[in-house]
């Protein structure tokens, strides 16, 4: 494929202006998108880009530049993975505004993975991607929604691990001749990465240690502080209780799911898995049962499967509520936050009862009716936030994408997943730096209960993640600035359930 030859291209529908838009017209190659990359060569400035919108000198600068060109190697359709703070915007930036420069009338499509994200790269592209209606940005459910009425001459999908799923795939059936995917963490837990790499496998990689050894972000340290429970008991009954419905669908976790959604997959289940299991344990020989008895063990089965998979469900979600609204956390947490009185901090909780709990800052969370929350108060949070020395933001399932102040110099994580990227880019929120914050320090602190759930999360989160342990009773110590010995990071993974 020639990437910037001549071609004939047909119509173009920008569904934000709601018209089609043909031209035929012969375009030529650019010779600026052609040429092979050297990381030993500087990086010419984009023509286009504002020369007060970065330093072209800078080494982070060049790095990004660096992987645009790696990105056009690849004949412009990959991924680039870079750690949480690096500026990947950035990077899409650069090979917008060379797109633009190369092809007259070049359609660009973003896709993001929200609207609050949507919003900020609107402001980068005002900036640096005039004119800004060959430019459209879209979110990832508007983009699967509506896919068979867009055509683009780039693609750029930021997030681009997010896509792999039921209700977001089809953003890969839209027309595009080039793809630039943007990600901290390109794997995916369940595999689906696989399918990315059809389409834009990764060309470009820089790491966390790449952006620490050459100063991209601030020297930090990830403390996992272990914590033990009272009521230890309590959480043991429950993991009991699990563990014996678990048993009742041969430890296959999405078992019970499936049985609730796909009535086609129930059926199935009750007749290869249920029925077999009924007439074994009533010493009952099936072919020989006449139709209305089959029919009634075909109903019992039916409805112990549908009662047991809620019941799984109902048990496994009050285990992981008890973890996440455990009063420790909120002890451990005010604790750290007493300690950094003073300076700007970031805190992650599970739901908004936990983070009304917190006595210092102001909650912000994704804008609904469950939440409570509106865009009007998210958005007098952050300029809360932004305009005072020493505000804390207490986040609920928000800000870990898009969010950049530099400020932000401790982080709180007591709500959590298994999920490295997650992970990765809540860590970044508070590892970000500036050109007047290069030395800027950041503790980051998970918040965890031993040998319990949390810790099996925090293990797989933080796998390909430095990190050390702390005691919970090492901890007043560490605050109070006392020397403390501290246990490398493994943390005890086991099983999930």
């Amino acid at each position: 494929m020639q990437v910037f030859g001549n071609e004939q291209h047909a119509v173009v529908r920008t569904k934000g202006q709601g018209i089609a838009k043909a031209r035929t017209e012969d375009r030529q190659t650019d010779s600026s998108m052609e040429g092979k990359a050297g990381a030993d060569k500087p990086c010419s400035p984009i023509k286009g880009i504002p020369d007060n919108y970065l330093d072209w000198n800078d080494s982070r600068t060049q790095r990004q530049l660096l992987a645009v060109e790696r990105w056009k190697q690849s004949r412009c359709r990959s991924t680039v993975q870079a750690f949480t703070g690096l500026g990947k915007t950035a990077i899409a930036v650069f090979a917008i505004r060379r797109v633009l420069n190369a092809i007259p009338e070049a359609y660009v499509l973003v896709v993001v993975p929200s609207a609050p994200v949507a919003k900020q790269w609107k402001k980068d592209i005002a900036v640096c991607c005039s004119p800004f209606e060959r430019v459209e940005v879209i979110t990832m459910d508007t983009a699967a929604r509506h896919s068979a009425e867009y055509k683009c001459d780039l693609l750029v999908i930021d997030e681009i691990h997010q896509i792999p799923t039921k209700k977001r795939i089809d953003v890969l059936r839209i027309s595009y001749r080039m793809i630039l995917g943007l990600t901290a963490t390109y794997e995916r837990l369940d595999g689906k990465h696989k399918i990315l790499e059809r389409y834009a496998p990764i060309s470009d990689d820089i790491t966390l240690a790449e952006g620490i050894r050459n100063g991209w972000t601030s020297d930090h340290v990830v403390y996992v502080v272990l914590c033990d429970i009272e009521d230890r008991n309590k959480y043991n009954e429950m993991t009991d209780k699990f563990k014996k419905i678990f048993e009742w669908f041969d430890h296959k976790f999405e078992d019970p799911f499936m049985i609730l959604e796909d009535k086609q997959f129930r059926n199935s289940y009750v007749h290869n898995m249920i029925v077999p299991r009924i007439a074994i344990e009533e010493g009952v020989d099936i072919a020989r049962l006449n139709a209305k008895q089959l029919e009634s063990i075909y109903e019992a089965g039916t409805k112990a499967a549908l009662a047991n998979s809620s019941r799984f469900i109902k048990l496994m979600t009050e285990r992981k509520r008890f973890l996440w609204h455990h009063p420790k956390k909120l002890e451990v947490a005010e604790k750290i936050l007493a300690a950094y009185k003073g300076q700007k901090g970031i805190t992650f909780w599970s739901t908004i009862e936990d983070a009304e709990k917190v006595s210092v800052g102001k909650i912000y969370a994704s804008a609904s009716t469950e939440s409570g929350r509106t865009e009007k108060q998210n958005k007098e949070v952050l300029d809360w936030f932004f305009s005072t020395d020493g505000a804390v933001v207490n986040t609920v399932r928000a800000l870990n994408i898009g969010f950049d102040c530099p400020e932000i110099t401790f982080g709180i994580i007591a709500g959590f997943n298994s999920s490295k990227t997650d992970s990765k880019q809540k860590i970044g929120r508070a590892i970000r730096i500036n050109k007047m914050l290069r030395e800027k320090k950041a503790d980051v602190f998970y918040i965890v209960i031993r040998q319990t759930n949390d810790e099996h999360w925090a293990a797989k989160a933080l796998s390909d993640t430095n990190y050390v342990i702390m005691q919970e009773e090492d901890l007043d110590a560490f605050l109070e600035g006392k020397h403390v010995e501290f246990m490398p990071g493994k943390l005890r993974s086991g099983s999930r359930y």
